[in-house]
């Protein structure tokens, strides 16, 4: 994206400036170049977002496995058949649902945050003021803008009506000071001509001072909207590394699935060519081979995988919800967890994006400091501390405080407003006095009256950048006389300065030794660990000719008024950082996590940042092996591409850092280093990065533009809140692990028992609706509730997982094809033992066409019922059993019991309920085929055999040991892994 480079200033008439435009003009200028909004992102419509989620390879094999079920049940007369394409499209159906309401549920709750719009704007047309709806402002429009105003569109100035015009475009370029803007000039532009300093840009505030403008550009012409373009330039459709194991995962069941069932098929018919004689039909053959190689695919297909994984995110995001994290997308609560860096914005992020006042220092008859800093209490006001003990009522016992504390308080242009009901108090101007109005009523918190009430003001002197200070020429009640109150940058406040005030309220003059040592306690503050910011504190008493000499003085004189000062002290500011933030960081580092500041503010200011979440040692910008860890972005761009990849490696921040260099080293980081980047923002200077990376993560405070392209909202802006995100996203892929190991061993050891029953020629051990039964039922509800396993303790100490890292590793594949194995043998014996039990031997079910079997066993033989659901049901418990030994991957059961996921138990006594319902209610016999009118009496279901303890201790006998299988392979997996 090319930088948008603000044209010539237009050479503009001063009667025009008085006409403004017409209406007729405007409207075609309206009609020419739109409204003034940023259009929107192409709003995916439900159908869209619905069929997404049908892309999945598993889910595709799902659908087909479904259609070539339906085309079976087309032939068959009976109507129960097309049960089980519909309950698996009716599955696949209710997991998009899911997905869907959680995109749009997440949506809905970040659009409550708020969004960034300007309402009306004061606007010239045919020579009156008018007040608009910004979105009707066009090029050439004449307007006004003030105080607390936010502005509509790129304007340019023509006058400024005060002595200071400033903005707070930090949400465009992440600046944290306030910008003074001028009238053009030859000079007129920052740091580079992108952010002229006579351009005011759209989405940013005025904090300062009223002017007159010219609208620039509208819409998606703006600086915001040229961002705007570039988050649409950036492609949001790669998958995410979950999407990409499922297909992975997909994929290699569907050529499984695809290999077993030919090769079942290919036996089948060599078993009817070699068994069938000479007269065999075809069509029969292959009918019967391929509702076997059907039942297979059932078998082997984890249908409810989707839906079990859809579900498990879910409620992930629920629980992220909990902790004011909002996913917009289910897919981002695992990713999260994948996170290896966190490039982090600065302002607003790791700081408040509020100046706060945090040192004061007056002086003694020495001159010898005296310091004041703030502390919040257990109750959660603020006290004043010096010396390391709180101060009771601090501006009673140092005269020169109390100076300091007036002028701190109505040496300004900015207000407060009154207390709302939630506790919170609207704020209008610059950033800097309202820092500095707070901190006089931290002063005077324990006093019953403000030391200012008695001071008036007469007239205000308002700051200009010649100057680098403001004055406000007051009258005392108290002390009877006029005063000047003066405050600017701290060494012209000190130049100006010929006495001081000490903090007993006498005055000395000021020689070279006393301001040598004001000035050493100046740069103590201003290149100490927090480099802050200090403004200087002076007064003046003044008789009653001078005060009405001032009153009527022109403002190019104020200068000389403002000499001869008594000087109070300094008073240090900082964009302070977050509270929870150095935690945080230590919490991201110790779990592997690497964070890099990337900031467009200064680089003083990012260092001292960094060194106050302790990611950079003090007074240092390299590491342990003397490697330089802070470059500006037009440093690092002017290293060859050998040398950036090199110091990419070990960089801490950048500052000075534009939109196209966040992307751009988002993408590096990608690219060259494998990095899965969350990167955290609120401006719109964020965005285009907060897009380009795995997962953007914006402030909930933060532009709407920010919010929209990301895929976390943190609607309490509370970095820390981060990691706990991480610590979900990690749980939440463990305890997938988990359930997808044990689906994928459970559907082997069916794989296993409907494949030993088609090679050794026996009848079908278990129908396909049976089989589906139990992979969604059975197997579904103990699956969601694995996602409720508790997180372990442990989960924020271990590094981040590699990207390309699947669901299924060497040890999963070993552990589910030894678990599977035994439930496919378990269940196998369990069909074919019920025969032996029955007075059958192997040969009578084998080739019962080959013998002379008694009508009973032939009808028996032709439809197993009463063997069958021996079958069905000591699977089922095989799979309740299995399942309590999924609650940890390493741990036993004895230090991880099952009492732990109570959620588990609970899903276990559903699942076995329904099993006892299906064994019982005729309807779902009927449905489940344990149940069939031809069988003789007494042999049409399991459920009366199963109340005798013969039934029950084999079901018992060969479900026990499965658990002690999976204790022993975690005694592996523990020693070796």
């Amino acid at each position: 994206m090319q930088s948008k480079i603000p044209s010539p200033p237009p050479r503009v008439d001063p009667d025009d400036i008085r006409r403004g435009l017409s209406v007729q003009e405007a409207r075609r200028r309206l009609v020419l170049h739109g409204l003034n909004v940023i259009p929107k992102g192409r709003k995916r419509s439900l159908t869209a977002m619905f069929l997404e989620e049908f892309e999945d390879l598993l889910v595709r094999v799902l659908v087909l496995s479904a259609f070539v079920s339906f085309l079976f049940a087309a032939r068959s007369d009976d109507i129960w058949e097309f049960m089980e394409p519909f309950v698996i499209l009716l599955i696949l159906v209710l997991n998009a649902m899911v997905s869907c309401w959680q995109r749009i549920s997440a949506d809905e709750a970040i659009n409550a945050l708020g969004e960034l719009s300007p309402n009306q704007v004061t606007c010239i047309r045919d020579g009156e003021k008018h007040r608009i709806d910004s979105t009707d402002v066009v090029p050439g429009d004449i307007l006004e803008v003030a105080v607390g105003d936010r502005v509509p569109a790129d304007l340019r100035v023509l006058k400024v009506h005060t002595p200071t015009l400033k903005t707070d475009q930090s949400a465009l370029t992440g600046e944290s000071d306030d910008v003074t803007k001028t009238v053009e000039t030859n000079s007129s532009t920052t740091r580079n001509e992108r952010f002229s300093t006579s351009m005011l840009f759209a989405g940013t505030f005025v904090t300062q001072g009223r002017a007159t403008v010219i609208v620039d550009s509208t819409g998606v012409h703006t600086e915001f909207g040229t961002i705007a373009s570039l988050i649409e330039q950036t492609s949001s459709e790669s998958k995410t590394p979950l999407q990409n194991a499922m297909n992975t995962l997909g994929a290699g069941l569907a050529k499984c699935i695809a290999g077993v069932c030919i090769l079942v098929f290919v036996v089948q018919l060599a078993r009817a060519a070699l068994f069938g004689g000479t007269d065999i039909a075809i069509l029969p053959v292959l009918l019967q081979s391929l509702k076997i190689s059907l039942a297979l695919a059932v078998a082997a297909i984890p249908e409810g995988l989707p839906a079990v994984v859809t579900t498990c995110l879910a409620l992930g995001a629920r629980r992220m919800a909990k902790h004011r994290a909002i996913a917009r997308s289910l897919p981002s609560v695992e990713t999260v967890g994948r996170c290896s860096v966190i490039c982090t914005d600065k302002t607003g992020t790791l700081t408040s994006n509020m100046m706060e006042v945090v040192e004061i220092r007056t002086f003694a008859e020495n001159c010898a400091a005296r310091m004041y800093s703030f502390e919040t209490t257990a109750a959660g006001s603020c006290a004043v501390v010096s010396d390391g003990e709180r101060v009771i009522r601090p501006c009673q016992t140092d005269s020169a405080l109390h100076t300091l504390a007036v002028s701190c308080a109505i040496c300004s242009e900015s207000t407060i407003g009154a207390v709302q009901p939630d506790g919170s108090r609207k704020t209008f101007g610059d950033r800097t006095e309202i820092a500095l109005m707070h901190a006089a009523e931290n002063l005077r918190r324990d006093e019953p009256v403000a030391p200012w009430e008695s001071y008036i003001r007469r007239r205000t002197l308002s700051f200009s950048e010649n100057r680098k200070r403001m004055s406000i020429l007051t009258h005392s009640t108290d002390q009877q006389g006029h005063f000047l109150l003066v405050k600017g940058g701290a060494e012209v406040i000190l130049e100006c300065s010929s006495r001081i005030r000490h903090c007993d309220g006498n005055e000395t003059p000021i020689n070279a030794k006393s301001r040598a040592s004001i000035l050493g306690q100046y740069r103590d503050m201003a290149n100490g660990g927090n480099s802050l910011r200090i403004i200087g504190f002076a007064y003046r008493r003044l008789s009653e000719e001078d005060a009405s000499n001032i009153e009527n003085m022109d403002s190019a004189d104020f200068e000389h008024i403002e000499k001869d000062l008594v000087f109070c002290g300094f008073a240090g500011m900082v964009d302070p950082v977050r509270p929870e933030v150095p935690a945080a960081i230590e919490s991201c580092i110790s779990a592997g996590i690497r964070v890099i500041v990337v900031t467009g503010d200064s680089k003083e200011t990012a260092e001292s940042v960094c060194r106050a979440i302790r990611l950079l040692k003090p007074h240092g910008m390299k590491d342990r092996c003397g490697v330089t860890v802070s470059w500006t972005a037009d440093e690092f761009r002017r290293l060859p591409s050998q040398e950036q990849l090199a110091c990419l490696k070990t960089a801490v921040v950048f500052s000075r850092a534009d939109p196209e260099f966040k992307f751009f080293l988002v993408e590096m980081l990608q690219r060259e280093h494998g990095a899965i980047v969350a990167m955290t923002g609120d401006g719109v200077n964020d965005a285009p990065a907060l897009m380009k990376a795995n997962i953007g993560i914006a402030m909930g405070s933060g532009t709407d533009v920010a919010k929209s392209a990301s895929d976390i909202v943190l609607a309490d802006d509370n970095f820390g809140t981060i990691v706990t995100a991480i610590r979900e996203g990690r749980s939440m892929f463990t305890n997938t692990k988990q359930f997808v190991h044990y689906l994928i061993s459970s559907n082997f050891g069916e794989v296993l028992c409907v494949l030993l029953a088609s090679v050794l020629g026996l009848p079908e051990i278990l129908e396909p609706v049976q089989l589906l039964w139990v992979n969604l039922v059975t197997d579904g509800l103990p699956a969601i509730a694995l996602g409720f396993n508790p997180t372990d303790a442990g989960v924020l100490r271990d590094p981040p997982r590699r990207p390309a890292a699947g669901i299924i590793d060497y040890w999963a594949v070993v552990r589910f094809l030894v678990v599977g194995t035994y439930i496919g043998i378990a269940t196998f014996w369990s069909f074919l033992g019920w025969f032996f039990e029955n007075g059958f031997t192997l040969s009578e079910v084998v080739n019962p066409g080959r013998c002379a079997l008694s009508e009973w066993k032939h009808t028996v033989v032709q439809n197993p019922i009463a063997a069958r659901t021996r079958a069905f049901t000591v699977l089922v418990f095989l799979e309740i059993f299995n399942s309590f030994s999924a609650i940890s991957e390493k741990q036993s059961l004895t230090h991880v019991p099952p009492h732990r996921n109570m959620w588990l138990i609970g899903a276990n006594a559903v699942s076995l309920a329904l099993h006892f319902a299906v064994l019982s209610v005729p309807c779902l016999r009927k449905v489940l085929r344990t149940a069939s009118p031809g069988a003789p009496e007494g042999m049409d279901t399991l459920w009366s055999s199963l109340v005798n303890a013969t039934d029950w201790s084999v079901v018992l006998k060969l479900c026990t040991p499965v658990i002690l299988i999976e204790e022993g392979l975690k005694i592996i997996a523990r020693r070796k892994l």
